[in-house]
């Protein structure tokens, strides 16, 4: 510095300040300048300098001027860029810049270069800035004058090896940093050597890069310093201030976060010490200005850190405490003026908290965001330092300060208090970010920082442990309110953030119906609870295994009333970012949310690694594990130090965005620790599920109790049952679940009824039915499967309807069809919402509906249990068949199968059977003849020997009616016994009847002898357990004494009564000892008869050879086995299952073929009628109930044995005893009655054995006829007779295990596809039999490797194929086509790799396509692939053959082939790509087809959630026909199964198929005269739009200006051929609604039919804002645009194209043209002037606009263009033209008419405000009449007339002529 004195400056005047510098800072500035020239009376101007970033903050907002610099690199460097200053300075006229502090406030070079243009610097000089800025320098100046230092290198270290030596003098723990810059940066700790070398490099690094100077030094580090700060200003005639101190020892990091003035505790000597160097060090520089001089203080001695030659960002707690405005000092110091005599005088202290966009849960990382909420509590001792307003956006490019808030007070504390008051209620919300609010909070009531004097360390210790503090009266309900708001804060985020956008409805924006941990921290304890909603506004509360229920309804803005325990409580609140302040009737508390220690997911992603246990103790910032998103890996760190609590997940595991993955406890206290007080608790409440259950059983409510229930009784009991039922109600509703007691529930629904159940309480079990209810209404909105038809009309699944619903909710669902919203309201009546009016209860109560389908098992176990209660009940007898809503609800739920499991759609069937259709079939069978009721009547008190027809009818009855008599054979009464056992003889033996019976005696023993034409005699008799063995002997005796004679003996039967044994397998050993004894030779049964009518047989051959158990039978009588065909299954062994009477239902595995495993059901029909009934009808009865008897046990049997569905070739077969005659009308009504219940059975077959009469031979002997009915649980359900097969049932062979194997999984084996399309069976009849698919050939080929072509493999064995392809040629006749549309058929194996491709699939697809182009036909592609194949073996090849097939499909279909494709399973990548090209581009032909099971997708499922991507619940979700593919106009078709989708291609080669060699589809030969007139079409009333005939709508009298909408479909339904069919294309693509395809046939010539939809359609899905509110009629959008291009692309050169146009234009619209209006209407254009063949365009009512052009007559010599009578024809319309292009004529005629004339006189005399408004009235009306005059003026001069006249239109005919004229032009070019 100079020693000589200066001459004092000069006073200069300050106009204009340039401010370099932004935000906070600049605004502090701006306010200062103005309140000084204001009191000065002068003008100073303030010119905000800013970056594109800050273009709308307020410092800009508040300038007087503004200059952006340029930014081309980052914001920063716009203020680090010296010339881009200067020139910006010069350009606004500055005469002074003002710095702020940071950027250019401490540099030099900068300072120098604005002093040279004649601008002040509002600072040091560059000089004073060289000494004080650098920090070695300013140690060299500080140990100069005086002022203490710590120990250090004094000098810049010059590598580590230097910074070695010299920390080897100073000592360790040592501080490395960088010698310029400041702000906490390039700053190291080192405590040992080792950790030197890493600590240069990087604070080397640091410093380089933040202030481009990489120099260091080191020094000692002071342990346990404060930071203390003197504030000092100096003027430029040498006088230096020292203004006060500022303690800024609460760091993070080196960060200041809290400071105070003044500094607390500090010794007045010791300030007056430190004050007093900071004067000498200023003067002693030279400085003048503001600045800070920084120390480090200890208990004995302060050391100087380094001085800041700038304003700090601290400095407004000086200002607070002495009233001086240092800015403002820093503008007169600038002028030159004198600090001479300052006077000023500490009051009070002041406290500033720097509330910043940062996230303490992320390290306190930047969080930068928008303010949408800034509400500051501003008052009394309060000031608030901010450059922020709501509307700012928080850069990511500057730091993050939002605003210092500046508390002040009598004393520390209250200034303290003042702080946190202030922060609490400053009102802070920062979208897509965070603050640190709540952290200042919870640190400003810290104890040590209450204390005061904390050393520089301290905040970082404080972080790793919190203080706790002390609680108060009713903090245990507090704690429950607390958890209650924090679950209701979280449903609140995600009920609006579900519903800021409905467009998206995917299970991950829908929560789960499964509680919330809450985790909140009390004192220094946490508490976990678990907080369930239960109901409206109710919650259960678990805490530590107490349970509490609690109603907390929100009362207003962050207010409550909360009702527990049976008193209310008012409730207010206040969250912030780590804790929950609560007032509980005035008692305030505060919950910490415990959630900085969760480490949570950011985003879908895969858990990599997991590097921590639990136990650890880790740091924060410590690597805990790795994550993969989007096949990029993510490191999670520890978000505070602690110790691992909790691991959640696992190595391998799939994350949800937002899922927590591990848990730290950040807690100080050791677990040895005292706590300060006892823990919180809930307060007790009683269970009253606990009455249904034995609470000293394991699990949370022990084990069900029904009996104990039962006997209990009472009130309670009653309560507990419709506490039960409410908590069912409320799951199945999808409110909250607790697992547990849901089990419990499960439990108590599934356990089995004890004997002897009151009534009463049977019926209040049985009340569950209205649960059923509501789950079957609210299942009901989430069926999947689209309605739909051949002719392509489609309606939409409720499941699209209820997201469309959503989309619409607060337009009351408009648009939607009623019916539906009638479905919605039904179900939404359950939540206690009555109507569609929107609103928050309607909000809660749809998001609620929605949830039950995430997660939904409880839901379904539940429901499951409650079906199992019913059937249960039903099985009691309890009568519940007459109630029609629970039939309803059943039948319901039966039929959405695949939206719910099997085992709920079985136990559905099997409840509704058990209830309703059991008792009818009991009913109908137990109604017997008038001879039987009345032998019946009678024999209930004196028995008598029943007729032989009595007795057939009585063996072949119901088991309920047959037990009345058959439970006789235990009677004491002999004829009883006598009548039972003849019964249970002939039940048996039936439908034989006998010729004979008659009684003897053997030996005591009573014998019956019953005598059956051509089979022999039957000995039996009946005996108790000890008279068996002798019983037996004396039947083989009366046998061999009856000896041989006419009649032999046929077999001895032996019943054993109910009971009379305890085991049947005894007499397997002693019996056939006793039969040997007496030399058996004839069969032998014993029978055991069993309550539930499955007896139990034991049968016995005698024979020369020995006795021999039959055991042929299984356990089956012979008679049985023998009318079942039993000998069949001899090839399997069998294993029997449980079944009712009748039903003999086997577990089969086959012994020759591994895995071969079936289920047989065999079902021995027995019926009687009186009198000679052959009419089938008289035995439906007991064929149905048979059948579902048939069908249940096999449901049943499946529930158990195979609960994933994997056998698929069961068979049930029904033996049908009754001659009978059966029209084939009736068995096809019965089967399609009975269809439905062989559903998901897995049937390969039902086989139907009958007897079957002839009426044409009434005389002939019955014929043994089998009907098989084949697919019977499919929509192809095929009947075929043929005479019985006896040959034993074959193994499946390998073709029938790829059958099996495809159905497993849903598909459908390539093989059973070309055996339906060519049925080398006929079916007498179909389930469908007007829509039979027609039987066609098939020749199979192969790719032969030498030639690289296709060849023929005819003759080779179905399922031989070697790859996944199976390709060939099918030829199928038709009506058109009689010799057979030949066709390329390539179809996938699922079961090979699951269709995947590799190359010898490839191979196949390109020869194949190469085969349909060398023969001239198309493909038909059924694919099923997961696309390339992956494999160990091959790889990138495989994709290279992909390509081949793209390259193939390319020019194939380029070159005019067609190849139409069926989707009706999932295809995956390269498959969904082929599907594409070979579909959806512009130039193809072919058709694309889907069925409901259909799927397109580029990445399943599982695989786009593995990689972190957005997903859906499934594939079908993701890539399906109803939510993607159709609206998007990719699909064109949907078909409900397979053959439908066949049939809808069939019915599109009715249209299109060109036979090779012709030029064009063949005509069909219609009825329908061309010369029929449409006019007199008839109009349904829904379509009509007010017109009864088509005629009306052309007719100027009903429609005048052909203004009024009407249904184009309508017209073009009368146009085309009536009897020749129509199929409409891209009928469920949205936004192309205004545009209609079809293709029909008009004058039996095969065309495509374009219709321009004439009335208006609401629209569907999302509308962007600058689109059109609906589908305008007459209007072409983007989307309809393609839907016509690509219509008459697929016509070309194959049909004619005839357009119905009323066409206004195309859409202009903002979001039109954005998706490519202009694009798509020139693919219009582009089509026409490629087609080739005839087009026919007819102006039916408007043509208008630009869609004149592309339909011109100039683009194609073979488009002819007509018009209507009466039909318009211009280049705008007539209204258009009046508004906008005639607007001055419109203007003149309205200024020349009198009325107008007349007020404009008027105002000019009476000048009046009425006689102004008269006029612009009268101005108004007239301009309206003048534009409709000028409208029709224009309308008459530019007619279609004119437009034939120029040339424009060829013809114009009337309406009546329609259809004559388009034939006319048809035929002249057929």
């Amino acid at each position: 510095m100079s020693s000589g004195v200066a001459p004092p400056p000069t006073v200069r005047p300050i106009r204009r300040i340039a401010i370099v510098n932004r935000g906070e800072s600049a605004l502090r500035c701006i306010r200062t300048a103005k309140s000084l020239a204001t009191r000065e009376g002068e003008v100073i101007e303030t010119v905000a300098l800013y970056t594109a970033v800050d273009r709308d903050a307020p410092f800009v907002r508040h300038a007087d001027l503004s200059f952006e610099l340029p930014s081309e690199g980052s914001a920063v460097s716009a203020y680090l860029d010296h010339e881009g200053l200067l020139e910006a300075i010069t350009a606004v006229g500055a005469d002074a810049v003002w710095p702020g502090w940071g950027f250019v406030s401490e540099d030099p070079v900068f300072v120098e270069k604005v002093t040279s243009i004649g601008v002040a610097f509002l600072g040091p000089s560059a000089e004073a800035m060289r000494a004080l800025g650098d920090k070695i320098e300013s140690k060299r100046l500080a140990e100069a004058c005086g002022v203490p230092v710590t120990a250090w290198s004094e000098r810049a270290l010059e590598d580590e090896d230097d910074a070695a030596r010299q920390a080897e003098r100073i000592g360790y723990p040592l501080v490395v940093k960088a010698a310029a810059g400041g702000g906490g940066r390039g700053i190291r700790m080192v405590a040992k050597p080792f950790e030197l070398k890493e600590a240069y490099r990087s604070a080397q690094a640091e410093a380089a890069a933040a202030f481009g100077d990489n120099r260091l030094f080191c020094e000692s580090l002071v342990r346990d310093g404060r930071h203390i700060e003197v504030q000092i200003v100096a003027d430029q005639h040498g006088h230096v201030h020292a203004v006060g101190c500022r303690d800024c020892s609460v760091q993070r990091r080196h960060q200041k976060v809290i400071e105070e003035a003044p500094p607390p505790g500090l010794d007045p000597k010791r300030r007056e010490e430190m004050q007093a160097a900071a004067v000498r060090l200023a003067e002693r520089a030279g400085y003048s200005g503001v600045g800070t001089v920084e120390f480090l203080v200890t208990a004995d001695a302060f050391f100087f850190l380094e001085m800041n030659p700038r304003l700090q960002v601290e400095h407004g707690i000086t200002e607070a405490i002495t009233g001086l405005d240092l800015v403002e000092l820093q503008i007169r110091i600038g002028r030159g003026e004198s600090l001479e005599g300052l006077c000023f005088e500490e009051r009070g202290v002041a406290l500033e908290a720097r509330v910043c966009a940062e996230d303490p849960d992320e390290g306190f990382l930047p969080s930068p965001g928008r303010i949408v909420v800034f509400d500051p509590a501003l008052g009394p001792g309060l000031r608030l330092d901010s450059g922020v307003s709501v509307g700012t956006r928080i850069p990511a490019d500057f730091d993050s300060l939002i605003a210092k808030v500046i508390a002040t007070g009598g004393s520390r504390e209250a200034a303290r208090a003042r702080l946190v008051c202030a922060l609490r209620d400053f009102e802070l919300v920062v979208q897509g970010g965070a603050t640190n609010k709540g952290y200042l909070i919870h640190l400003l009531e810290a104890e040590a920082f209450r204390r005061g004097g904390v050393d520089t360390g301290w905040l970082d210790r404080w972080n790793e442990a919190e203080g706790s503090r002390e609680a108060s009266e009713g903090v245990g309900d507090a704690l429950v309110a607390a958890a209650v708001l924090a679950y209701q804060q979280a449903r609140s985020d995600v009920r609006t953030n579900f519903y800021v956008d409905t467009t998206r409805i995917t299970d991950d924006r829908i929560p789960a119906s499964e509680g919330q941990q809450i985790d909140l921290s009390f004192e220094g304890e946490s508490y976990r609870l678990k907080v369930y909603a239960i109901g409206s506004w109710g919650y259960r509360v678990h805490l530590d295994g107490r349970v509490v229920n609690a109603t907390m309804r929100e009362e207003g803005v962050q207010s409550a009333r909360l009702a527990l325990a049976g008193r209310t409580r008012r409730i207010l609140y206040d969250r912030t970012e780590t804790s929950l302040w609560i007032e509980v009737d005035g008692h305030p508390h505060r919950f910490g949310w415990q959630t900085l220690g969760r480490v949570s997911v950011a985003t879908p992603a895969m858990v990599v690694a997991i590097h921590a246990e639990v136990g650890d103790r880790v740091k924060l910032g410590e690597p805990l594990g790795l994550l993969e998103a989007m096949k990029m890996e993510i490191a999670f760190q520890a978000p505070v130090s602690g110790v691992v609590r909790e691991v959640l997940v696992r190595k391998g595991q799939q994350v949800a965005a937002g899922e927590i993955l591990l848990e730290i406890d950040p807690g100080s206290r050791s677990e040895s620790a005292p706590q300060s007080r006892e823990r919180l608790a809930l307060p007790l409440q009683r269970d009253p599920l606990a009455l249904l259950f034995h609470s000293d059983a394991e699990g949370p409510l022990g084990a069900p109790d029904l009996a104990g229930a039962a006997a209990a009784g009472g009130e309670p009991i009653n309560a507990a049952l419709q506490t039960a039922r409410e908590e069912i109600r409320r799951v199945l509703l999808g409110y909250d679940a607790n697992p547990e007691r849901g089990d419990s529930l499960v439990a108590f629904l599934d356990a089995a009824l004890p004997d002897a159940l009151p009534l009463h309480f049977l019926r209040r079990l049985a009340e569950n039915y209205s649960e059923l209810v509501a789950f079957a209404d609210i299942e009901e909105l989430f069926i999947r499967s689209p309605r739909a038809s051949v002719s392509g009309e489609l309606g939409p699944s409720n499941d699209a309807r209820l997201r469309m619903y959503v989309r619409r909710m607060h337009a009351e669902g408009a648009g939607i069809a009623p019916e539906f919203l009638d479905l919605a309201l039904r179900a939404l009546a359950h939540y206690g919402v009555d109507s569609l009016v929107p609103g928050d209860g309607l909000e809660r109560a749809v998001l609620r509906l929605l949830a039950t389908q995430i997660e939904p098992g409880l839901r379904r176990r539940l429901v499951l249990a409650m079906l199992h209660r019913l059937i249960a009940l039903a099985d009691s007898d309890l009568d519940l068949g007459r109630n029609p809503e629970l039939g309803s609800a059943l039948h319901r739920i039966s039929g959405m199968r695949g939206l719910l499991p099997d085992s709920i759609a079985d136990a559905a069937i099997e409840a509704h059977y058990l209830i309703f259709e059991r008792r009818e079939f009991e009913r109908q069978s137990a109604q017997g003849s008038r001879e039987l009721e009345d032998w019946l009547a009678r024999a209930e008190w004196q028995p008598t020997t029943p007729s032989a027809n009595v007795l057939m009818e009585v063996a072949a009855t119901a088991r309920r009616v047959f037990d009345r008599v058959g439970r006789w054979i235990g009677a004491a009464d002999k004829s009883r016994r006598e009548i039972a056992l003849a019964a249970h003889i002939q039940r048996v033996y039936a439908p034989s009847v006998p010729t004979n019976r008659r009684l003897f005696n053997q030996e005591g023993t009573p014998i019956q002898s019953t005598e059956y034409s051509g089979r022999g005699v039957v000995l039996a008799s009946a005996a108790g357990g000890e008279e068996i063995a002798a019983v037996a002997g004396r039947l083989c005796t009366a046998a061999d004494l009856l000896g041989p004679g006419e009649v032999g003996i046929h077999a001895l039967e032996l019943v054993v009564p109910e009971g009379a044994v305890e085991s049947a397998d005894h007499w397997n050993r002693e019996l056939p000892a006793v039969l040997a004894d007496h030399g058996l030779r004839c069969r032998f049964t014993l029978t055991f008869l069993v309550e539930d009518g499955n007896h139990v047989y034991r049968s016995f051959a005698g024979s020369d050879s020995g006795i021999s158990k039959m055991v042929e039978c299984a356990d089956l009588h012979p008679e049985i086995a023998a009318r079942i065909d039993l000998e069949r299954f001899r090839a399997f062994d069998l294993e029997r299952q449980p079944s009712d009477e009748g039903i003999y239902t086997f577990f089969g595995r086959s012994r020759d073929v591994p895995g071969d495993e079936r289920i047989f059901v065999l079902a021995d029909v027995q019926s009687h009628q009186a009198g000679e009934e052959h009419e089938a009808q008289a035995y439906l009865a007991a064929f149905e109930r048979a059948f579902y008897q048939a069908t249940r046990s096999l449901r049943s049997v499946l529930q158990v044995r195979d609960p994933r569905r994997r056998l698929h070739w069961n068979r049930v077969a029904l033996f049908v005893a009754p001659e009978i005659y059966l029209d084939p009308e009736v068995a096809l009504d019965l089967a399609k009655r009975l269809g439905p219940a062989t559903r998901h059975l897995g049937l390969e077959k039902v086989i139907v054995r009958l007897r079957l009469l002839d009426r044409g031979a009434p005389e002939a002997n019955a014929k043994a006829t089998e009907i098989v009915i084949s697919e019977a649980g499919g929509e192809q359900m095929q009947l075929a007779s043929r005479e019985p097969h006896h040959d034993a049932l074959r193994p499946a062979k390998d073709y029938e295990r790829q059958v099996v194997a495809a159905r497993s999984r849903g598909l459908v084996y390539p093989y059973e596809i070309i055996r339906m399309l060519t049925r080398p069976e006929e079916g007498v009849a179909s389930s469908d039999a007007d829509a039979l698919i027609p039987r066609g050939t098939f020749e199979e080929f192969d790719f032969d490797e030498g030639s690289g072509k296709a060849v023929s493999v005819l003759g080779r064995d179905y399922g031989r194929n070697q790859s996944g392809v199976v390709f060939g040629i099918i030829s199928t006749p038709t009506g058109k086509v009689p010799e057979g549309m030949r066709r390329v058929l390539v179809l996938s194996d699922p079961n090979r790799g699951m269709g995947s491709l590799a190359v010898p699939e490839c191979a196949r697809l390109v020869a194949a396509i190469d085969l349909a182009e060398r023969e001239k036909i198309p493909v038909e592609w059924i694919p099923v692939s997961s696309g390339a194949a992956i494999a160990m073996d091959s790889g990138t090849e495989n994709l290279d053959a992909t390509a081949r097939v793209v390259r193939r499909i390319v020019t194939f279909t380029q070159a005019g082939g067609s190849i139409h494709v069926i989707v009706s399973g999932i295809n995956v990548g390269a498959q969904s790509y082929f599907d594409s090209l070979s579909t959806m581009l512009m130039h193809t032909r072919g058709v694309l087809i889907m069925t409901q099971g259909g799927s397109m997708v580029l990445t399943g499922r599982a695989a786009l959630q593995a990689s972190g991507g957005v997903a859906a619940e499934d594939e079908i979700a993701i890539g399906g026909f109803e939510r993607i593919m159709g609206p998007n106009g990719e699909g064109q078709y949907y078909a409900r199964n397979l053959g439908e989708a066949f049939r809808i291609l069939y019915e599109h080669y009715r249209f299109s198929f060109v036979v090779p060699g012709e030029t064009r589809p063949r005509r069909f030969t219609t009825s329908d005269p061309s010369e029929r007139s449409v006019c007199d079409h008839p109009l349904d009333p829904e379509d009509g739009f007010g017109f009864e005939r088509i005629g009306e709508i052309f007719d100027d009298a009903s429609n005048p200006g052909r203004k009024r909408p009407f249904a184009m479909r309508s017209v073009m339904n009368a146009l085309i051929d009536q009897d020749g069919g129509s199929l409409e294309r891209w009928r469920s693509m949205v936004g192309a609604e205004t545009a209609i395809c079809w293709d029909a046939h008009l004058g039996g010539i095969p065309v495509t039919l374009l219709g321009i939809e004439s009335h208006t359609i609401p629209r569907e899905g999302y509308r962007s804002f600058d689109g059109p509110e609906a589908w305008t009629g007459g209007t072409l959008f983007p989307l309809s645009s393609k839907k016509v291009a690509r219509a008459l692309n697929a016509a070309s050169g194959v049909r004619p194209v005839v357009v119905l146009a009323n066409l206004s234009g195309f859409d202009g619209s903002p979001e039109s043209m954005r998706k490519l209006q202009l694009e798509y209407g020139a693919e219009i254009a582009r089509a026409v002037v490629n087609f080739k063949g005839t087009l026919l365009f007819l102006v039916v009512s408007r043509y208008h606009g630009g869609a004149y052009v592309v339909f011109s007559q100039e683009l194609n010599d073979g488009l002819r263009a007509m018009a209507l009578t009466g039909s318009y024809a211009s280049v705008i319309g007539g209204g258009p033209a009046a508004a906008v292009v005639f607007t001055r004529e419109v203007r003149a005629r309205s200024q020349a008419d009198p009325r107008v004339v007349a007020a404009e006189a008027r105002v000019r005399r009476e000048r009046s405000r009425q006689a102004r408004e008269a006029l612009e009235e009268t101005q108004a009306e007239v301009r309206l009449e003048a534009q409709a005059e000028l409208a029709a003026e224009f309308d008459r001069i530019h007619s279609v007339e004119r437009a034939r006249d120029v040339g424009s239109l060829d013809r114009i005919f009337a309406p009546a002529r329609m259809r004559a004229e388009l034939i006319g032009w048809l035929e002249q070019d057929a």
